[in-house]
């Protein structure tokens, strides 16, 4: 959280912790066995997690439950510019190799396209004849 201020809620500390940690929303639901709307919520402030998934959330987060709560101990360590560019280049990579398939999947049915309406032509011209 370079430059800017402290997180002074439970959700805020929280929500900081999940990015740093970087894992989505969707993912700490899934360790914890919650919806995904309960992680929100107590990233709004809206509701608070109960004991043991607060206990759980301090594990995965690799925080101490007196950070998550008061803002006191062990908080999440920020991550590196190094940490996060190799995350968005491994990401790119992943689009990349996602797009070569896609694109390889095209030709080959533009192919099976073509030889279809050869087909096709010919049925036709050979039954106007």
């Amino acid at each position: 959280m370079a430059n800017q201020r402290k997180p002074a809620t439970l959700g805020e500390r929280l929500k900081w912790a999940r990015e740093q940690s970087g894992l989505s929303a969707t993912q700490v639901a899934n360790r914890l066995g919650v919806k995904s709307q309960s992680v929100s919520a107590w990233e709004g402030d809206q509701r608070e997690p109960r004991a043991n998934k607060l206990l759980m959330l301090a594990g995965i987060l690799n925080v101490s439950v007196a950070w998550l709560l008061e803002g006191s101990g062990k908080g999440p360590q920020e991550r590196s510019i190094e940490l996060e560019l190799e995350e968005i280049a491994g990401r790119l990579e992943s689009a990349r190799s996602q797009v070569d398939k896609l694109s390889r999947q095209l030709d080959r049915a533009t192919g099976k396209i073509d030889k279809l309406l050869e087909r096709v032509r010919a049925a036709r011209q050979q039954a106007a004849e």
